[in-house]
């Protein structure tokens, strides 16, 4: 069960370096995220660790199963067979071992769950998360003005003479944002009257060459202007943000291939770093970089004391997909010991605390704002500083059966 467990996470740890179909999506981990006193021992290995004991406990359960109910049916022939208690020892001895690690990981929970993770730059701060409801498939239609008119006005509605931080989705303002300076104008003239910095997901480009760079970007906004060094989108969605093997494609039909690159033409960032705020350092986790535990863990190492996924799921709906994506955040809040402000365009808004607990959360498919309180940490979990070592197991034992293979041959 052990070589099962350390192959199984090995394999989830490959899927998130595959290129263009690099997907860990649906990680087993995902499936206690509802359960924050399990899933503590990831601040330690992170969510694999979690993969790897759900594979070790239920296989060891299914293996008693099985073993009790041959006894019970009379397929273990016990009478026709000598006994072996050293075989039944053995048995005892791996029941054992599971218990200790399923007893042992809740006793870390329940340690962790009560621990307080306060340090001299935790004082809490009032957020204000904007849930627009604008569905990506109606998004294009609708005017930049009108878009723009209804974040600011739920952000109107809804902020209080203590919020500090208002955090809009991604491409929250489908705009090149540093060449709309009449939007810009509008965004500080509300930062100011308000005393609040806007962090918001917009887009930016660059001219090379003669040809125009896009990027998906995270930008905060004060009185003073729009950030100077925004943060750039790293993991971009294949076909939905861009084209690969454009070149190939172009080949084969050039009209298409045109016409789908007018509409898939960004590129991606190359550094993982937080964006600076009067408050803290806030690491920008936009959308579909949320399934790469790596891109999290990196900004928390560069100085993140808080992060921020800002997400567009309206082409998910209502779907268990929404439910999925929103678990990820849950994760990486344990995995890297911070708060994790996740503002969707059409849900699931929410605010998760360092523990993996949803401190509040908003419906989806509605227009509204989510306010609660977060913290900002300096502190950093085993988990962020040595990273998947979890996996060194699984590839020791590929490795193993390779050399083994080789010298049986000979």
């Amino acid at each position: 069960m052990v070589i099962i467990a350390c192959l199984y996470i090995l394999a989830e740890w490959l899927q998130e370096f595959l290129g263009i179909v690099a997907f860990p999506w649906a990680r087993l981990s995902l499936s206690v995220t509802p359960w924050p006193l399990f899933i503590q021992s990831a601040s330690v290995f992170g969510g694999l660790f979690i993969s790897f004991l759900l594979i070790l406990i239920n296989g060891g359960f299914a293996f008693g199963i099985v073993k009790a109910s041959n006894h019970y049916f009379g397929i273990f022939h016990i009478a026709t067979e000598r006994y072996s208690w050293e075989k039944e020892l053995m048995n005892l001895t791996a029941y054992i071992f599971i218990g200790v690690i399923l007893v042992g990981n809740l006793l870390f929970g329940a340690i962790r769950g009560n621990k307080s993770f306060d340090d001299e730059n935790s004082e809490a701060i009032e957020v204000l998360l904007v849930q627009g409801n604008h569905p990506g498939i109606n998004k294009w239609q609708t005017s930049t003005v009108q878009i723009l008119a209804d974040y600011i006005d739920l952000t109107e509605d809804n902020v209080t003479e203590n919020t500090r931080l208002v955090f809009w989705p991604e491409s929250a303002v489908p705009i090149y944002i540093e060449e709309a300076y009449e939007e810009q104008k509008q965004l500080m003239t509300l930062s100011e009257k308000h005393n609040i910095s806007i962090v918001l997901g917009t887009f930016n480009r660059k001219e090379v060459e003669g040809e125009y760079i896009c990027y998906n970007a995270m930008y905060v906004v004060t009185k003073e202007g729009i950030s100077k060094n925004p943060y750039y989108k790293q993991k971009l969605v294949p076909f939905g943000e861009y084209l690969p093997f454009s070149k190939i494609f172009s080949r084969i039909s050039p009209d298409v291939t045109f016409m789908l690159m007018e509409e898939l033409s960004q590129t991606p960032g190359t550094e993982t770093f937080p964006v600076e705020t009067e408050y803290g350092d806030v690491g920008g986790i936009i959308c579909y970089e949320s399934i790469f535990p790596k891109i999290s863990r990196e900004s928390v190492k560069n100085g993140a004391q808080l992060l921020a996924v800002l997400s567009n799921d309206s082409w998910f709906g209502d779907s268990a997909a929404l439910y999925q994506h929103h678990s990820q955040s849950i994760l990486r809040a344990v995995e890297n010991g911070r708060y994790v402000v996740r503002a969707s365009n059409t849900g699931l808004t929410s605010i998760i605390n360092e523990k993996g607990e949803v401190i509040k959360r908003v419906d989806a498919l509605i227009g509204t704002t989510l306010r609660g309180e977060i913290k900002f940490y300096n502190h950093k979990t085993i988990y962020t500083r040595i990273g998947d070592v979890i996996v060194i197991p699984g590839i020791g034992l590929i490795f193993a059966a390779i050399i083994k293979r080789r010298f049986y041959r000979r």
